[in-house]
């Protein structure tokens, strides 16, 4: 299976219009123009994520490939499950000529979104937040990545069977 080439990344924030539309930012817009079909794009919001994932088209056909492989699951009970949640949580939308996409009611109010967004570029696909859940979720990435770089600080540093590095992180600080 060949890699998707796209490279979201970036953070922008939009306002939601009263029919629940965002406009997606134009340097994703630009991204997108590499696409089979830059118009159509697949949104989805999986349970205990809190925002939601928006996926083109290249992409999601890789992603349907990958559940087609079945020994990733040691049941097939639990490959059905997660088949349902993962398929049912996901619709196709169109970007329409200014560059909107039109969010389903239900995936609004699972991403808790009502009149502003925060849009990620994450690598290979784009993320929509309501605003103060992202700010939940930087704090917890940030007290993370504090655990981590404390952790590294801990141990003993080695390089190739030597000391090495001194007492410098081996994880970029923030």
């Amino acid at each position: 299976m060949q890699l998707t080439r796209f490279t979201f990344c970036g953070r922008f924030d939009h306002a939601l219009d009263d029919k629940g539309r965002i406009m997606l930012p134009s340097p994703f817009r630009e991204e997108l123009r590499v696409s089979v079909n830059p118009d159509r794009l697949y949104v989805g919001c999986y349970p205990g994520t809190g925002h939601l994932s928006l996926y083109p088209v290249e992409r999601w056909m890789e992603l349907v490939e990958a559940w087609k492989d079945e020994k990733r699951f040691q049941s097939t009970t639990l490959m059905l499950e997660a088949q349902r949640m993962f398929f049912a949580n996901i619709e196709p939308v169109a970007l329409d000529r200014v560059g909107r996409i039109l969010i389903p009611a239900i995936f609004r109010e699972k991403a808790s979104l009502v009149r502003e967004a925060s849009v990620l570029g994450v690598a290979d696909k784009l993320e929509i937040w309501s605003p103060d859940r992202l700010r939940e979720q930087e704090q917890k990435a940030a007290d993370l990545w504090q655990q981590a770089l404390d952790l590294e600080r801990a141990r003993p540093l080695t390089h190739g069977g030597t000391e090495g590095y001194g007492d410098a992180p081996r994880l970029p600080q923030w």
